[in-house]
C-alpha cells in the first residue's frame, strides 16, 4: 500500500466517524442506554403522605384530583369520584423517574421540547403540582416532550424540568398526565346485552316513538292426524310407545333462545332498509361509556331531550333521559329492579344519581334512530 493510498484510507475513516458523531448528536441517541441518574423527586415517600391534591395544568385547562377520607375525586367536576389506581400509577411514574441528561438552560430554547410556560394559552407543556396543607406546593413538576427509546429499545424518556428550576432534563420513563376527565375515572356508566332486553321504547324530542320487543313467531299448528283404521296392526305391547323421544338438549336450545325483535311501529306494507335490523337499537345499550361528567344541577333548562325505556328478562327496568346540546350528547338514568335485579338497578342508580354523563354522539345516535333512519320509502 502505498503512502498516498493510506493516508486517503485514513481520511475517509476519519470523515465516517464524525458523520457518525454529528448523525448521533442530531438525534440524541443515547446509544449506551445509561438510564441511572438522580431521582426526579428524591423525597417522594414523604410526599405521598403529606399530599392532599393533585393540580394537573395546561394553557387554560386544569384538573385537580383532591385526597378525601372516602377516596380521590375530581374538584372541577363537584367531586365525582376518581379512581385511586390511577393517581397512584401517576406517583409510581414520578418516583421512578430519574434526571439522566442536562438540557438546554435558555427559555427562549423550551418550547423545542415542550418545556414552556404551561399557563400559555397553547402550551404543550403539562404541569403537575403536588399538593400538601392549606393547598401549598411541596413539589411542582413541568413534563415536555415524549422521546421514544431514548435509552434503547423499549426505554423511553420525557423531557422535564422544575418550576422553579431553569435547568431541563431527559428524564428516564414515559410520563404522562392527561387533563381529560375519562383518563381519571371509571368510565362505565350502562352495560345491558341485548340479549337480556326484552323490550325498549324510544321517545324522541317531538314525540315519535319507536318501540322495539320481542315477539315470538306463532306457534306452529300441529296437522291433525288421520282416523285410525280398524285393519290398522295393534302395537305389539299395547300401552307403550317406541317412537324415537325428543333430544331434550335440543328443547332446552329452543327454550332458552330469545325470539327476534320486531319494530313495532313498522307500517303495513313497509320494510326496514337494507342493512338495518330491528335489534340494531337495542344492541346500543352494550359498553356505554363516558368522555366527561357533570352534575345534574348545572345543567341547562331542560329542553332537546329523547326518553328511553328499557325492560330486561330479569325484571329490571332503566330510564333513561338523553339531551343533545350542540354536538354534545349528555345521558342520566334511573333503574328499578325486582328479585334478581334488585341489587344490581340499586347500585346502577345509587352511581348515577345527580349525575349526567357525556357519551361518545355516535352512541347516542345509535340509541336515538327515527324513523326515516329505520323504513325504507319503497313498498315491502
Amino acid at each position: 500500500m502505498t503512502p498516498k493510498l493510506f493516508t486517503a484510507l485514513g481520511l475517509a475513516a476519519l470523515a465516517s466517524l464524525v458523520t457518525a458523531a454529528l448523525v448521533q448528536s442530531s438525534f440524541g441517541t443515547v446509544s449506551s442506554g445509561r438510564t441511572e441518574g438522580q431521582p426526579l423527586l428524591p423525597a417522594l415517600p414523604q410526599l405521598v403522605t403529606d399530599m392532599t391534591a393533585v393540580e394537573l395544568r395546561q394553557g387554560d385547562k386544569s384538573l385537580t384530583l383532591q385526597k378525601q377520607a372516602a377516596g380521590w375525586t375530581i374538584k372541577e367536576r363537584s367531586g365525582f369520584p376518581a379512581k385511586p389506581d390511577k393517581v397512584r400509577a401517576l406517583m409510581v411514574q414520578l418516583g421512578q423517574a430519574e434526571l439522566i441528561e442536562k438540557k438546554t438552560l435558555n427559555p427562549a430554547r423550551y418550547g423545542v421540547i415542550e418545556l414552556e410556560d404551561p399557563t400559555l394559552k397553547d402550551a404543550k407543556s403539562r404541569e403537575v403540582r403536588i399538593l400538601g396543607k392549606s393547598d401549598k406546593p411541596i413539589a411542582d413538576i413541568i413534563l415536555g416532550k415524549k422521546k421514544y427509546e431514548a435509552f434503547g429499545a423499549g426505554k423511553s424518556g420525557t423531557y422535564v424540568r422544575k418550576a422553579d428550576d431553569k435547568q431541563t432534563w431527559l428524564a428516564s420513563g414515559d410520563l404522562d398526565a392527561p387533563l381529560d376527565v375519562k383518563e381519571w375515572v371509571d368510565r362505565g356508566v350502562i352495560d345491558i346485552g341485548a340479549a337480556k332486553i326484552t323490550r325498549v321504547s324510544v321517545v324522541n324530542p317531538g314525540g315519535e316513538t319507536l318501540t322495539f320487543a320481542r315477539t315470538p313467531p306463532p306457534a306452529a299448528t300441529k296437522p291433525a292426524e288421520p282416523a285410525a283404521s280398524a285393519d290398522a296392526p295393534k302395537p305389539a305391547m299395547p300401552g307403550v310407545n317406541f317412537s324415537k323421544p325428543d333430544d331434550p338438549k335440543a328443547n332446552d336450545a329452543k327454550s332458552t333462545e330469545p325470539a327476534p325483535f320486531a319494530f313495532l311501529e313498522l307500517p303495513a306494507g313497509k320494510k326496514l332498509k337494507d342493512g338495518v335490523t330491528a335489534d340494531a337499537v337495542p344492541k346500543s345499550f352494550s359498553g356505554i361509556e363516558l368522555d366527561d361528567v357533570r352534575k345534574m344541577s348545572d345543567t341547562p333548562a331542560k329542553d332537546n331531550i329523547a326518553t328511553v325505556k328499557i325492560e330486561t328478562s330479569d325484571g329490571m327496568t332503566v330510564n333513561l333521559q338523553l339531551r343533545k346540546e350542540g354536538g354534545d350528547s349528555w345521558l342520566s338514568l334511573t333503574a328499578t329492579g325486582s328479585d334478581k335485579s334488585a341489587e344490581t338497578a340499586t347500585a346502577l342508580t345509587q352511581r348515577a344519581q345527580g349525575w349526567e354523563f357525556k357519551i361518545p354522539s355516535w352512541k347516542a345516535d345509535a340509541i336515538t334512530k327515527k324513523k326515516t333512519d329505520l323504513i325504507d320509502d319503497k313498498p315491502a
